[in-house]
């Protein structure tokens, strides 16, 4: 059978097509005739597809742009002084610090836009007491000290060693990183946020006050705190900060720190001794990476050379080549038999590696109780909160107000 379509049921459907077609050519032929010529493309499945797939592409990267934009960091070096160069024990002008250790500096000079800020953290009615006193080997009392600021826009930062040398929870740096905590409510009520880190430990973060630093070096060296090449020669660089809160809200700090051993008496090293250096050492990162920073570090070497500050005393040793001998070791620990024999103050230039200069106990021993009467032993004993309190309120305002005349 063959089928033979209906013309007067379908005849219909064509003249309302042909009156469509016509009203549409008469559009087109009108917006040409204006200016105005479309271009109709219906896209078929597969390029519909590609289409969706581009959305997706370009929303995701814009949802992972960074809204920060962040600059290579500025790290400030020290120049030696030739005029204040320490002098050898046997009495020659030889190799001293080159390169006075300063903390790494990580600065951020403008953000594109505003940086949001991290919510506070609860606060908790009762916290509990950190696990028990932990040994005091290297890895547990050489601490990393971090400080960041904000000015507006601008974030900046600064990154450091210090040395847990008491179970009271003092630390020894170096004056050129502790003068950071003079600055902590400069401009405004937490301008300067410092806290005392270690790699890897979540629980392991406090906050600290200036104990002590060295009134001879804020005077002498105020004025190079903004220098991008400040000079100096180590000397006097040194200062105590006393833990005393815990960064962690459910936490309190240990009654009891591990903590070095400190050699204070003069002649106790020699040349060619065995020690152990150990540092923070830092790296160009940028502000976000800051968690992602180098850990701890430490090395085997011996003392090349002895140095004095004008006496015959042991005030500086310099080791043999090292790689822990990098920008942010600054106030890391030497040590000889497990016991602190200097901090970290300076670095030299080496073949393959630098050299570490550092302060030796002994001197700084010395120098403290000669500056403020008291000896480092008693310094660092009994109430530090409330005598790092003291020192903050009276010493430290006077010394907050020379620095501020450079900023």
């Amino acid at each position: 059978m063959i089928y033979i379509p209906c013309y007067n049921t379908f005849m219909p459907f064509l003249i309302i097509r042909a009156i469509s077609q016509g009203i549409f050519l008469f559009v087109v032929a009108l917006l040409s005739f204006v200016g105005i010529n479309p271009e109709i493309s219906i896209p078929t499945k597969e390029e519909s597809k590609d289409a969706i797939e581009d959305r997706k592409s370009t929303v995701l990267s814009l949802l992972s742009d960074d809204t920060v934009d962040h600059k290579q960091p500025t790290r400030p070096a020290f120049i030696i002084d030739d005029s204040k160069l320490p002098k050898s024990i046997e009495g020659k002008q030889t190799k001293v610090p080159e390169i006075p250790q300063v903390p790494v500096q990580i600065k951020l000079e403008e953000t594109t836009k505003k940086v949001e800020e991290k919510p506070q953290a609860p606060v908790y009615e009762e916290k509990k007491e950190e696990e028990t006193t932990l040994p005091s080997t290297i890895n547990n009392i050489v601490v990393n000290i971090l400080c960041t600021s904000r000015d507006g826009n601008k974030i900046s930062a600064s990154t450091g060693s210090g040395v847990i040398i008491s179970d009271t929870g003092v630390i020894l740096t170096n004056a050129h990183i502790a003068q950071l905590f003079l600055l902590k409510n400069y401009k405004r009520e937490g301008y300067m946020d410092c806290s005392i880190r270690r790699e890897n430990i979540p629980t392991f973060g406090y906050k600290a006050d200036l104990l002590y630093i060295s009134k001879d070096w804020v005077e002498n060296n105020a004025h190079l705190i903004k220098n991008p090449a400040p000079q100096g020669t180590g000397e006097n660089d040194y200062a105590l900060l006393a833990i005393t809160d815990s960064t962690n809200p459910t936490l309190s700090i240990p009654k009891k720190f591990p903590s070095a051993k400190i050699e204070t008496l003069d002649g106790s090293i020699n040349k060619k001794d065995s020690i152990t250096v150990a540092g923070y050492p830092g790296e160009q990162i940028n502000f976000l990476d800051l968690n992602n920073a180098s850990g701890l570090k430490t090395d085997t070497t011996s003392i090349s050379d002895i140095f004095t500050f004008g006496q015959l005393t042991t005030d500086v040793l310099s080791t043999a080549e090292t790689p822990v001998a990098v920008r942010g070791s600054s106030g890391g620990g030497v040590f000889k038999n497990n016991t602190l024999i200097g901090i970290i103050a300076t670095v030299s230039g080496g073949s393959k590696y630098s050299v570490i200069n550092a302060i030796t106990t002994s001197y700084i021993n010395k120098d403290i109780k000669s500056e403020s009467g008291s000896s480092l032993t008693s310094m660092i004993s009994g109430d530090v909160k409330k005598k790092a309190d003291t020192f903050t309120k009276n010493d430290g305002a006077v010394l907050l107000n020379k620095l501020i005349k450079y900023l």
